[in-house]
């Protein structure tokens, strides 16, 4: 069996095409992202008055919201190129427990990318809670009820547990095939265009409890981990 040796300068060419790679369907996957939120933003279903409806929407949908996804995009990118998952693998991997090496470093990609976002939403200025008329500052030292704070941030985190979920899935879907995941993206810019009513959207967003958001956010980030997992299996063995 013959082995080669590669230089440093082609070890660092190699490792830079890997992390562009990533970066690039990050990217791809963050235009993706804001065509499923135009989706949402083109509804009418929240008002009557289809001309109030995208101010209703984007009340609710502020800012902070599109920060969470932004962040755990950026974050999942990172995490995914080769010399993390390598330099991981150097700490936990054998050959015996490859596969529990694997599970691991996706899950606690996973879980970074949600978790992460967190830290940085408390830079923003308001932290909307769905309801008419409660503002609360987004800092803890100026909420007087801690189950308050932690409702809230129960919220946010269901939220962000279905944006690194996503982001992961993203990924993992165009590292298994470039094609379908191009083709896949040009249903969804199509579907925007024909300006179809989005109700799953409005259904995964819209919860009348905390708890009940965090559940959503839960059985989103299990489900897409699962296809996404397949996914890069079946990327390992055709490689």
């Amino acid at each position: 069996m013959f082995t080669t040796t590669m230089t440093p300068t082609q070890l660092y060419k190699q490792q830079l095409q890997w992390m562009m790679r990533t970066y690039f369907s990050a990217s791809v996957g963050t235009i993706l992202l804001f065509q499923v939120v135009g989706l949402f933003f083109k509804t009418t279903q929240y008002s009557s008055d289809e001309e109030s409806s995208i101010a209703v929407v984007s009340q609710s949908f502020d800012f902070n919201l599109i920060m969470i996804f932004i962040w755990s995009f950026a974050i999942n990118a990172i995490l995914a190129n080769k010399l993390t998952e390598r330099l991981m693998f150097r700490f936990i991997s054998t050959k015996r427990v490859h596969h529990l090496a694997n599970v691991t470093f996706s899950v606690t990609q996973m879980m970074i990318g949600s978790f992460i976002p967190l830290l940085f939403i408390s830079f923003a200025p308001l932290l909307k809670m769905f309801s008419d008329d409660t503002i609360i500052m987004a800092y803890p030292f100026l909420i007087e009820d801690p189950l308050l704070y932690g409702s809230l941030w129960l919220r946010v985190f269901g939220y962000s547990l279905i944006a690194g979920s996503l982001s992961y899935f993203i990924v993992s879907f165009y590292r298994y095939s470039a094609k379908l995941f191009f083709v896949t993206a040009g249903i969804l810019f199509i579907l925007q265009i024909m300006n179809l009513p989005a109700a799953f959207i409005i259904y995964l967003f819209e919860s009348a409890t905390d708890v009940e958001q965090f559940g959503k956010g839960m059985v989103v980030a299990v489900v897409l981990y699962t296809v996404s997992y397949l996914f890069r299996k079946r990327t390992e063995v055709r490689s």
